[in-house]
């Protein structure tokens, strides 16, 4: 898990929920409560993922405990990135 795997997601995150939302003011921790991200927000979010890492994620993980956490994220991210 890279630093720019944080950096990429947290301007992904703050684009996709279309809020006044700073990706440098992500603190990731808990982004669900942080951003206010309804199960809509997270599918969203994780649309926009998908879409600029070129992963596919799988239906089985298409929830809001994905996108919880910056670094649960950026490990899954990471994990699916092709070699």
């Amino acid at each position: 898990m890279t630093t720019t795997t944080h950096e990429r997601l947290k301007t992904v995150i703050a684009k996709s929920l279309n809020r006044n939302i700073v990706a440098e003011g992500i603190k990731g921790e808990n982004m669900v409560d942080e951003l206010g991200m309804t199960s809509v927000d997270a599918l969203e979010v994780l649309i926009h993922v998908e879409h600029e890492f070129g992963i596919f994620i799988d239906d089985a993980d298409l929830s809001q405990a994905l996108v919880a956490s910056l670094d649960r994220l950026a490990k899954y991210v990471d994990e699916k990135m092709p070699a």
